[in-house]
Order: structure tokens, then sequence, then C-alpha cells
């Protein structure tokens, strides 16, 4: 442009070459590129202890309560194995994998209570109540109805005690 004395102005980045222009060109979006992609490692980073939090956290204690689940449906399956042993044999076989049951489940909710210790404490302590009801009845009504083969009044007792099952909830 001319100014008032017909002189031309001279501006910084008109008056250099094109190859100037061009490497600064680049120089800027190598600077933007580079800036960029440091943001995204450090999200990426942030993104993976997210990850590990919401697995240590949530799905692992999700696990948790599935294997106690778990457990407890392998009890009550060989709770009714019991009862449909036709000979001793079979009985002392199937009352051994229910005692096995019953320790594997003991086992599982140990572990779950020394995980997540302070979450869900009633509910915690509510299934402990529970589960000693249940180890109760099955003991001492539960495994000799089973054994005598008396499966009336074992389905009897059974239906009455499946309303209070020691079901673990899912801490909130």
């Amino acid at each position: 442009m001319a100014d008032a004395t017909g002189e031309r102005r001279r501006s910084g980045f008109r008056d250099l070459s094109v190859a100037w222009k061009l490497g600064s060109l680049a120089g800027v979006v190598s600077v933007l590129l580079l800036a960029i992609g440091v943001f995204g490692l450090v999200q990426l980073g942030n993104a993976q202890e997210r990850l590990d939090l919401l697995y240590n956290k949530n799905l692992r204690t999700v696990q948790m309560v599935d294997d106690v689940g778990g457990d407890y449906k392998d009890l009550r399956f060989y709770i009714r194995e019991l009862a449909l042993a036709q000979t001793a044999a079979e009985k002392d076989t199937v009352e051994q994998k229910l005692n096995t049951a019953v320790d594997g489940l003991d086992e599982s909710w140990q572990t779950f209570t020394a995980r997540d210790a302070q979450n869900g404490k009633a509910d915690q302590e509510a299934f402990a109540a529970a589960w000693k009801s249940y180890q109760t009845l099955l003991a001492e009504q539960l495994v000799p109805l089973a054994r005598a083969n008396k499966y009336d009044e074992f389905n009897a007792t059974t239906k009455g005690q499946e309303r209070g099952s020691p079901r673990p909830s899912t801490p909130r």
C-alpha cells in the first residue's frame, strides 16, 4: 500500500519470500501438532488411571459379589442333589461336596468383606446374619431331611427359606 507520500510501506510477512512463508507455516503447524500430541498423551494417561480405578473399585467388587452368588447357587444345588441321592455312598459323596461348597462360600464372603470392608456395612451385616441363619437351617433341618429322603418336608423347608436367602447386594 502506498502512504500519503507515495512510498510503499513494507509489512514484514508480506515481503518475505514464498520459501520463508511456507517454512513459517510448517513450523506453526508442527508446534500445534506437538501440542495436540502432548495433550492427547496426558489425556490418555488420565483415562488409563480412571479405568484402573473403575476396575479396582467397581468391577472387581461386582466380580466378588458374583462369586458369592455363584457359590450360594452351588450350595443350593448340592443340598438338592443330597436329597435325591439314593445310596449311603452317594449321600456321603454329595455331603462332602456340600461341605466344600459351604467352605467355598465362607471363603468368597471373607474375600469380599476384606476387600470392601467400609462400603455397605449394613448390607454385609445383614448377609452375615442371614448366612449364619442359613447354616443353622442347613445343619439342623435340610441335611437331616435330605439324608432321610423326606422330600415333602425338605421341599416345604426349602420353600419357606427361599424368601430369606442370604444374597449380598451390590455396594453402592
